[in-house]
Parts: C-alpha cells; structure tokens; sequence
C-alpha cells in the first residue's frame, strides 16, 4: 500500500511537471506576446489620462487620434518602464526634438513605424491600442532604431530567444518580442531555459538603470497569481 501511494505521487508530481512544462510551451509559441490576455494588461494597473499625458511628456512623446483608454494604456506603458529604470526614461525611448508619436488608426492588419511616428492599428474587435504590450512592442521598435538592436544581438548571439512565433526569424522582431515580454511578461523570458532566453534576460536586467529583476520578480508573482 505504502509503495503504491509512492508510485502514485511521483506519477501525480511527474503529470504535474509535464503539464507545467507543456503550459510554458504553449505560451512560447504563440502568435505574438500581444495575444497574451496577461502582457496584454501588462505588470501594473492602469494609470489615469492625467498621468500618462506627464509620463508622455517626459518621454517627449506624443498622441494622435487616441481614445482616453489608449492614452491610459500607453502612459501605463510609460510609467512602468520608468519603474524598471528607476524611476527615469530610458534615453533611447525619448523623442527627438520635434517629439515622436503614437498615432492611434481604425482598420486591419499590422502596426508600423514610419518616420517621426509609429501608426498603432486598432484590428476592430482587438482593441491593440488598449493592448500594453503591443505599445511597449512598437516602442521596442523605436528604441532598436535607436542604437539598442547591435548591443542586444552581441549579447544573444545568433540564436534567438523565442517567447512567440513572430519573434523566430526576423532580429528586429526577435528584438521587439523580447522587449515587450521583459516588460510585460517576463516569465516568458526568465523561466525559459534557453541559452538566448538566459542572455537576453541578463541584458534586460542590465540594460535598466534601476533594480528590475525585483521589479520582474514581481510582476511573475502577481501574473502567476491571476493565472
């Protein structure tokens, strides 16, 4: 009896493993961090428009066309990035002089970056301008144009750090995926095993001026509360 009840358990704990590794898969391998209902609400809750229009100007960032909830959603973006920096922008992430927008548009298909703006595409029903990850996945975009992408690809190496399907074969995207996730899904990063994953980790924790793996360990512990 004794023996069975054994058997039973490290079958139970061994079920119990494989189901969390295939979950961590799953996640890995979606279409983008964006389709992640967590990353998608991002670490913390939303701030008000009052306070998303100040982070955007410290930012030197601007809007155009958005909905209140989208000026939230991108502040609370804003915000959160400055928490991970210690409580600053990061200087690749400021506009230029003349600023830099987030211009808010109905229709299908993808975002895009154009120059002196990124066009946010709301895809009806998904509502990406109220999606934190995909904001924080554009402004990855901008902030790899600025001078990130070569110091992160010397860092990873070759292979990349896969957290979805659209980050496995492009070194921006791969760039982009892996910012949105570290800051709004970090465990996508910091629980994959992958040697790229581990460095990619290293370099976001990094490439933050303030105490962010506290800041990520955080957000993991809260997100794997809502799961």
């Amino acid at each position: 009896m004794g023996q069975n009840m054994k058997t039973f358990k490290i079958s139970t704990l061994a079920l119990s493993l494989t189901f969390s590794a295939l979950t961590f898969s799953v996640r890995a391998n979606a279409v983008s961090v964006k389709a992640d209902p967590l990353a998608a609400q991002g670490c913390m809750s939303k701030v008000s428009v009052e306070a998303a229009e100040a982070a955007m100007k410290r930012f030197n960032l601007h809007q155009l066309n958005a909905r209140p909830s989208e000026v939230q959603t991108l502040g609370t973006a804003l915000v959160y990035i400055e928490k991970l920096n210690g409580g600053r922008p990061i200087e690749r992430a400021l506009g230029s002089e003349s600023g830099y927008a987030f211009n808010f548009q109905n229709g299908t298909g993808n975002s895009r970056q154009e120059t002196g703006q990124v066009h946010i595409t709301r895809n009806g029903a998904k509502h990406n301008g109220n999606n934190v990850a995909q904001l924080v996945h554009e402004l990855g975009h901008y902030i790899g144009n600025n001078g990130a992408y070569a110091p992160y690809g010397e860092a990873v190496g070759h292979k990349y750090c896969v957290v979805s399907s659209y980050s496995n074969d492009n070194s921006h995207e791969q760039f982009a995926e892996v910012f949105a996730a570290f800051v709004t899904r970090p465990a996508l990063i910091k629980e994959n095993s992958s040697a790229a994953c581990q460095a990619a980790y290293k370099f976001f924790v990094n490439y933050f001026d303030g105490d962010a793996s506290e800041m990520v360990n955080k957000c993991i512990e809260k997100q794997d509360a809502a799961e």
